[in-house]
Order: structure tokens, then sequence, then C-alpha cells
């Protein structure tokens, strides 16, 4: 009986496991992870009344009445919004992070020679550095 419990301990266990990698990989992947967290911004006020000390019931009447009172508002703010937001993030940030990462590494060639200037320190050359 007791081989039983352990057998089926670790069975859970490795089930758990499985879980637990399956659910970071889709955490991990950028269309999941930017729609999260497109979808808890755009949704911040539903997860404040679902965490307030309004009765069920209120709750209910709150997000059916204000929070989304058309099927229309509701499609727009649980998924149409957050997934723009998210295919958004994925495929246009890279242009203007590629363009201000360029800028920033230039400055920062740029802050480095300076100071190799002004400390005297000469750069060694390919032909130097084989002497």
């Amino acid at each position: 009986m007791a081989d039983e419990a352990k057998d089926s301990s670790g069975w859970l266990k490795e089930i758990g496991n499985d879980l637990r990698t399956q659910f970071r990989e889709r955490l991990s992947s950028p269309l999941i992870g930017s729609f999260a967290i497109s979808w808890l911004i755009w949704n911040y006020r539903l997860l404040a009344v679902l965490f307030s000390n309004l009765s069920v019931v209120e709750r209910f009447k709150y997000i059916d009445t204000v929070l989304y009172p058309t099927p229309w508002s509701t499609w727009i703010s649980k998924l149409i919004g957050p997934l723009a937001c998210a295919l958004a993030y994925i495929f246009i940030y890279p242009y203007p992070a590629k363009a201000i990462n360029g800028f920033w590494l230039r400055r920062e060639n740029e802050r480095k020679k300076q100071r190799d200037e002004i400390e005297g320190a000469a750069l060694l050359t390919k032909e130097e550095v084989a002497q």
C-alpha cells in the first residue's frame, strides 16, 4: 500500500513539473506574454472590481452595467484591444527599438573614443598588434 502511495505521489509530482514547464514556455512566448500584460492593462478596472469589497451580486452588476455595458465593449476590452497592442508590440516596437539602440551604441562608442583620447591611450592598429 505504501508503494502505491509513493508511485502516485511521484506520478503527481511529474505531472506538476510538466504543467509548470508548459506554463513557463507559454508565458515566455512573445505573443502570450505581451497579450497577458496588455490584457491586464486594458482590464485593470475589472481587476479592481473583482478584488473590491462589493458583494458578488454588486460586482456582477457593476461589471455588466458600467465596465462592459454592450457586447462590443466586452470584445474590445477583453480581446481586440489587448490583441492589437500585443501585435503592435511584437511587429512595430522592434523598429524604433533598433533605431534607438543603434543611436545609443554609436554615442557609447564616441564616449569611449573620447575617453581614450583624453586619457592619452593610443589604440593599437592591427599591424602594431601583429609585431
